[in-house]
């Protein structure tokens, strides 16, 4: 094989470069113009949508519009004062299953307070 001269090498990969940069810019521009016309297709029909809300809404005006509440009470004997723990063996201590840390030390520190009671 014949060896290039490195002033020849050094043009050769420019231009590989520029003509890769190029097809690159190409293809993203034409990627984005793409994402642009489904955006556009998204904002359009969302526009409609809103237009159809509002003409089925009428043109009331919104400080005439009344507000009714519901009166059914709150029922607090189903809230209870002391939350539920989650259940905790009280016999050996969670085990490490070596991926989520912050779940067993939550769990060692529920252990060690139930154990201490």
């Amino acid at each position: 094989m014949a060896k290039m001269d490195p002033t020849v090498q050094q043009q050769i990969i420019e231009q590989i470069t520029t003509q890769i940069t190029a097809s690159l810019q190409l293809q993203q521009q034409e990627h984005m113009k793409k994402m642009q016309e489904e955006l556009d297709k998204m904002r359009e029909l969302l526009g409609k949508r809103n237009n159809e809300s509002d003409s089925e809404g009428g043109n009331e005006d919104a400080s005439k519009v009344s507000k009714t509440y519901n009166k059914t009470g709150f029922d607090y004997s189903s809230s209870s004062k002391n939350p539920t723990l989650p259940m905790i063996n009280r016999g050996k201590p969670p085990p490490f299953d070596g991926i989520r840390y912050t779940d067993w030390a939550h769990r060692m520190k529920l252990h060690l307070i139930v154990v201490r009671c």
